[in-house]
C-alpha cells in the first residue's frame, strides 16, 4: 500500500511537472531567442545550422524551468489530491500523512540532480557551441557574400569588382592589387577575367579564385616598361579581414 500510494503520487507530480517545464521553457526560450532572430536576418546560413542554434538555446532555460516545474508540478498533485478528498480518505483508512513525503523528496531530489547538470554542465556547453557556430556563420558570409555591380573592397589592398554572378560562377572580374613593390611602387596591378569560380577557404580566412580566359597588366615606374600576361587559367587567393569573434 505504501509503495503503491508513492508512485502514484510520484507519476501525478512528473505528469504535471513537465507540463508546466514545458510551458516556462516555450515562454523562456522565445525570450532567449530574440537576439538570436536578428543575428540570422543579418547572417543567413544553411537551415541545419540555423536550427541547431536554435535547438541549443533550450538548454540555457532549463536551470530556470525545471525548478519551476517541479514546484508547480508538486502543487498541483498535492492539491488535487486534497480538493478530490483523497488526503481525507488516505487519513481515514489510517494512513499518515507523511506517506506522500518520500514521493515528493524522491521527485525533489530527481528534478534538482537534472537542473544541476543543466546549470553546470549542459548550459555552458550550449552557449560555447552557440558562439561557436555563430563565427562560423559571420566568417562564411564575409568570405562568400559578394555583390554584382559593386566595387569590394573589403578584401586588404585589393579591389573587386564582378559583373554578374550566375549559380556560384563570377562573370566578367575585375582585380586591383594595391600592394606597394619595388618595382611598380604605388602603381596597381590589375587583373581581367572573363570568369571565375570562388570557394571559400575558411580555415584560412580566405576566398579562393580560378581565373579563365584572362590577361593581367603590370606597369612599372618606367613609363616605358609595361607587361601584360594572358592566360587560360590563373588560380588567386583573396585573403579576407577576419571578423570579429563573438
Amino acid at each position: 500500500m505504501p509503495r503503491r500510494l508513492s508512485w502514484t503520487l510520484f507519476r501525478e507530480i512528473l505528469v504535471s511537472s513537465a507540463l508546466g517545464s514545458l510551458l516556462f521553457t516555450s515562454v523562456l526560450f522565445l525570450f532567449l531567442s530574440r537576439r538570436l532572430f536578428e543575428f540570422i536576418v543579418q547572417n543567413p546560413g544553411p537551415w541545419r545550422t540555423i536550427a541547431r542554434l536554435f535547438a541549443l538555446v533550450l538548454p540555457q532555460a532549463l536551470p530556470y524551468t525545471i525548478p519551476l516545474g517541479v514546484l508547480v508540478g508538486t502543487l498541483l498533485a498535492l492539491s488535487r489530491m486534497s480538493t478530490d478528498g483523497e488526503i481525507t480518505a488516505m487519513r481515514a483508512a489510517g494512513v499518515p500523512g507523511r506517506r506522500v513525503v518520500p514521493a515528493v523528496v524522491a521527485f525533489a531530489f530527481i528534478g534538482l540532480s537534472v537542473a544541476g547538470a543543466a546549470t553546470l554542465w549542459l548550459t555552458p556547453w550550449s552557449i560555447r557551441e552557440g558562439y561557436r557556430l555563430r563565427n562560423v556563420l559571420m566568417e562564411g558570409q564575409l568570405n562568400a557574400d559578394i555583390q554584382p555591380r559593386y566595387f569590394e573592397e573589403r578584401f586588404p589592398n585589393t579591389v573587386l569588382y564582378v559583373r554578374d554572378i550566375r549559380q556560384g560562377l563570377w562573370k566578367q572580374v575585375f582585380l586591383a592589387d594595391l600592394t606597394p613593390s619595388a618595382e611598380r611602387g604605388d602603381v596597381p596591378s590589375v587583373t581581367l577575367a572573363s570568369e571565375a569560380i570562388a570557394q571559400p577557404d575558411l580555415p584560412r580566412n580566405r576566398v579562393q579564385l580560378t581565373l579563365k580566359n584572362g590577361s593581367k597588366y603590370d606597369a612599372s615606374k618606367d613609363v616605358e616598361k609595361y607587361e601584360v600576361q594572358s592566360f587560360p587559367t590563373f588560380d588567386q587567393a583573396l585573403q579576407a579581414q577576419r571578423p570579429p569573434e563573438i
